[in-house]
């Protein structure tokens, strides 16, 4: 992690001197091997496409785990490749959706 803005702050509960620097793996819900093959595919799919959007797992400092809806793009700067994702806090939407099938049934 290289940049942080103050929605990921707020998003995640760390702060930006805690994240620069680390594994993107601090903010998924996916560890180890998972991690490595899921980034794997998403980045071949970003080499191959330009982009890719869709929903995953997150986790925040305390540990809980919510679903967010990622963007992911790359970069390259001055000969060196940056992975730029944006993340959109879904917990509220998929609440509301549970709850507009559970008055449906």
């Amino acid at each position: 992690i290289v940049l942080v803005n103050a929605a990921t702050e707020r998003m995640f509960g760390w702060s930006r001197r805690e994240l620069i620097g680390q594994s993107l793996q601090l903010l998924t819900a996916r560890r180890g091997a998972d991690f490595q093959r899921r980034g794997a595919e998403l980045a071949a799919h970003v080499l191959e496409h330009g982009h890719w959007t869709g929903e995953v797992g997150s986790q925040r400092r305390d540990g809980s785990r919510f679903r967010v809806l990622a963007t992911l793009t790359s970069a390259v700067i001055g000969g060196d490749r940056y992975w730029i994702t944006v993340r959109k806090d879904v917990t509220e939407l998929r609440e509301l959706e549970r709850e507009v099938l559970r008055v449906a049934e």
